[in-house]
């Protein structure tokens, strides 16, 4: 993509862009710089974006991924934020993560397997998939599958304790 389609689909998603970021921060200042990194890093990453996609859904994943990473890396979270996020997490499992402390978080990550806990807990830590993939020298693709995994068998087990 060259530097005039980039801007003029920019400008069309731009209304979009605004909005998901407000929702995302609840905060104008740091949407502000939520937007302005997105913009730098999709600039960045133009020759990535295939023609025939989304601008506009391109543009809000890479928001949605800064601002989780941001979340990480900051330490600021709790797990209710995480999963208010994430994008597999419905309403009906709010209150199962609103309802836990970090001590039950803690010994329900303790209690998966192996293979499971090392990738989410590293996530947690704020490492990106790549990063994660390389350090238990395993493929990105894996590394996402058992973060989704140990998501999902943590929601069950927090549900089937009562939570």
């Amino acid at each position: 993509m060259n530097n005039d389609t980039f801007i003029r689909e920019l400008q069309k998603a731009e209304k979009s862009i605004n909005n998901y970021a407000i929702q995302l921060t609840n905060n104008k200042e740091e949407a502000r710089e939520l937007i302005q990194e997105t913009v730098v890093r999709a600039f960045c990453r133009r020759d990535c974006f295939a023609d025939d996609s989304n601008f506009t859904a391109w543009m809000l994943t890479i928001m949605h991924n800064i601002f989780l990473n941001s979340l990480r890396r900051k330490h600021r979270y709790t797990l209710k934020q995480i999963a208010e996020y994430d994008t597999c997490t419905t309403a009906a499992h709010e209150d199962v993560y609103s309802s836990i402390d970090v001590h039950e978080a803690i010994g329900a990550v303790r209690r998966l397997a192996k293979s499971l806990n090392q990738p989410l807990l590293l996530c947690i830590r704020g490492y990106n998939y790549n990063e994660i993939a390389e350090r238990l020298n395993i493929s990105t693709g894996m590394v996402r599958n058992r973060i989704h995994t140990a998501r999902v068998i943590l929601r069950k087990m927090l549900e089937e304790e009562g939570r």
